[in-house]
């Protein structure tokens, strides 16, 4: 339909009248208002904390919670296999370019004549990241079966997995 034809059928709207199928005009079917000016009020300022304080609202967790076994293992596993990475990355990388083989670079570290304790503690360092990851990702594989999703059995795993990732690591180093 075209828009002459639509404005041609419509009833002709006259302002303040009442037509008469009872509909009011348009004037007359709004209320009149009136407009006043005043102050606004300050809001106060207040930072995020003291407004949940002041209505009651808990603290975000990592906050108020203790550490727990569950996240501090969770965030170790993370932090190993990121370790792995710069390993395996910086390894791989020397042994395209530096111009000599491994043997020169263990020959040039024994002429250091480094105690043997802090030799071994480096050991132990470069190898626990990999044995924590791998005894770690078993545990995980374990869950994936749906064992051991206790509480009590998630955190005695935990400490049995760090203690068996040291002892392997210790071994692993000598």
């Amino acid at each position: 339909m075209s828009l002459s034809r639509i404005l041609r059928l419509a009833p002709r709207c006259q302002f303040g009248k009442t037509f008469n199928n009872g509909q009011l005009g348009m004037l007359q079917a709004i209320r009149p208002v009136t407009l006043r000016v005043e102050q606004a009020k300050p809001i106060p300022i207040r930072d995020h904390d003291e407004k949940n304080m002041n209505l009651k609202r808990p603290m975000t967790p990592f906050m108020i919670i203790a550490p727990q076994v569950q996240w501090l293992l969770s965030f170790t596993h993370r932090i190993s296999g990121v370790a792995m990475a710069a390993y395996l990355v910086s390894f791989g990388i020397g042994t395209l370019v530096l111009p000599q083989d491994i043997s020169t670079y263990i020959a040039a570290v024994d002429a250091m004549n480094i105690p043997s304790p802090i030799l071994y503690a480096a050991r132990v360092l470069m190898v626990w990241p990999f044995t924590y990851h791998g005894v770690n990702g078993i545990r995980h594989l374990i869950w994936d079966m749906g064992k051991l999703l206790n509480i009590k059995q998630v955190v005695f795993s935990g400490y049995l997995i760090l203690g068996l990732s040291i002892v392997l690591a210790l071994g692993l180093a000598s």
